[in-house]
């Protein structure tokens, strides 16, 4: 794959990933972009306050849809949580 095509690939990802969490994509953009690590993740607060910006509803529709059942809330946002960490860290 060309680097073109892994660049417009990631771009795609993370565009979807906004969508499908209603996080903010700019703010997702630029922590990807970013040298991070899982020791400085939330340095200056930036994942917090991305995790701040998804739609929960939207978030539980996703992972209700790759479950196929319903979910409390609290697994909703665990399983946000683990998913953005893995998504993010790569």
């Amino acid at each position: 794959m060309t680097t073109y095509n892994q660049t417009q690939a990631q771009n795609d990802s993370i565009h979807q990933v906004a969508i499908d969490f209603g996080v903010d994509e700019e703010q997702l953009r630029v922590l990807m972009n970013t040298h991070i690590t899982e020791e400085n993740l939330n340095e200056f607060g930036r994942y917090d306050n991305l995790q701040k910006t998804a739609d929960t509803a939207k978030a539980k529709a996703y992972f209700e849809t790759q479950e196929g059942n319903m979910l409390p809330p609290f697994k909703v946002c665990r399983m946000m949580d683990s998913f953005m960490r893995k998504f993010i860290l790569g």
